[in-house]
């Protein structure tokens, strides 16, 4: 069985109880803290090129939008609405 750890490379959270995870192979994870955060309530294995460090990640100040940067030099925008976050 493959191990589901990863690699952190930066966090931070939101007013509105949700912590989001940047992390050192390309990926960007989200949990509410009403749940139980043993898994991601949203996950994007390909937020960035595979193996390219995601060095920050931010929510636009009225939640509605997730910004992250990648090692792949990218910065992009998602929806709330669009990636269920």
């Amino acid at each position: 069985m493959e191990s589901s750890l990863r690699a952190v490379s930066y966090i931070s959270s939101v007013p509105d109880a949700k912590l989001i995870a940047a992390c050192l192979d390309g990926s960007v994870h989200v949990w509410k803290f009403d749940s139980n955060l043993a898994r991601p309530n949203y996950s994007c294995e390909t937020a960035h090129a595979k193996d390219t460090e995601t060095t920050a990640v931010a929510f636009s100040r009225d939640g509605s939008r997730l910004v992250s940067r990648g090692g792949d030099g990218t910065i992009k925008c998602t929806s709330q609405r669009a990636s269920r976050i």
